[in-house]
């Protein structure tokens, strides 16, 4: 569909060799319901500032991506089923240089995707991408099996919302936000990744996580580097092959009330980090390098100055 004109779609099966449904123009306003796309390349591709919603739909088998949302397209996927894609699952992309020529501002290219209650499952590479000053919202979902990332965000500008999924059994990362993107993270299980659980990466990277269970990973649970930011509040980041916490090369770490225990070890600062613990966070391990369990290391290898109810942390 195109142009001014929209359509619904209700319990149609398309197969086709390249794209399976494909939506463009301004006023392009698409319901898709309980259907199901199958298609070699891309099973939906929504383009050119296109209004589209999926309800209980599925996208399956696609080389490329499920969902292709690209230049300023807005998409609703609710109840929807997104497997065993080839690259990416949900693809999310706004526009580096947007034409101004024509009058068009840069806001309305930006598109955005918001995913509710989804199972995105069995993707090769990486299952919900946002690039390119996007932003996604991904809430009450599934993200199970990913390859490289459950969740990517990247580049300026670029923001995504995760609240209450359950993200399990990746071979890659849980997620991670770099080149400038903000990440907020809310009420997420990330469990029994075989990479890091959440990493913050680059400059003006920010990441806020809040209530969110990290556990059984194969290597850090939170990773923090090349001075990106987080702050984490009440957190539980348990069981994790490697360090609960690493923050790294000029990265920047502030923790509150979390929980970090049961892993390799607990905080691992090294390569100019700043990172500032609040007194009221729970650790343990047995690390005999950890400097948050270990007194005599801390004294050692690092200053300790008090700043109000808190200690901050600077290792040389």
């Amino acid at each position: 569909t195109g142009g001014r004109w929209g359509c619904t779609m209700h319990r149609v099966r398309v197969q086709s060799a390249c794209v399976a449904v494909w939506v463009e123009g301004g006023s392009a306003c698409t319901d898709l319901w309980e259907c199901e796309f199958r298609g070699a390349r891309f099973g939906a591709l929504l383009t050119h500032k296109a209004a589209v919603s999926m309800c209980k739909s599925s996208c399956n088998q696609a080389r490329m991506s499920g969902v292709l949302v690209e230049e300023g397209a807005r998409a609703s996927l609710r109840d929807c089923d997104i497997l065993g894609c080839g690259r990416v699952g949900v693809d999310v992309q706004g526009v580096e240089s947007p034409d101004l020529e024509n009058g068009e501002a840069g806001g309305d290219w930006q598109s955005h995707a918001n995913v509710v209650g989804c199972s995105i499952v069995d993707t090769m590479d990486i299952a919900v991408c946002v690039t390119d000053s996007a932003s996604a919202t991904v809430q009450n979902s599934r993200i199970l099996r990913s390859g490289e990332a459950g969740v990517q965000v990247g580049g300026m500008g670029t923001r995504a919302r995760l609240v209450n999924n359950l993200l399990k059994g990746g071979t890659g990362v849980g997620v991670v936000a770099h080149s400038g993107a903000l990440c907020t993270l809310q009420g997420n299980r990330i469990f029994q990744h075989s990479k890091v659980g959440v990493e913050a990466a680059g400059w003006a990277s920010y990441v806020t996580m809040t209530d969110n269970e990290i556990c059984e990973g194969g290597a850090q649970g939170v990773r923090v580097r090349n001075a990106a930011r987080l702050v984490a509040t009440n957190n539980k980041v348990l069981m994790n092959a490697e360090e609960g916490v690493e923050v790294c090369s000029a990265g920047h770490a502030e923790l509150r009330e979390n929980r970090i225990a049961h892993n390799a070890a607990c905080i691992h600062a090294h390569r100019f980090p700043g990172v500032v613990i609040n007194k009221d966070n729970s650790t343990s391990c047995r690390y005999d390098g950890c400097w948050k369990c270990n007194p005599q290391f801390r004294q050692t290898r690092s200053d300790t100055l008090p700043v109000g109810d808190e200690i901050e942390i600077r290792m040389q």
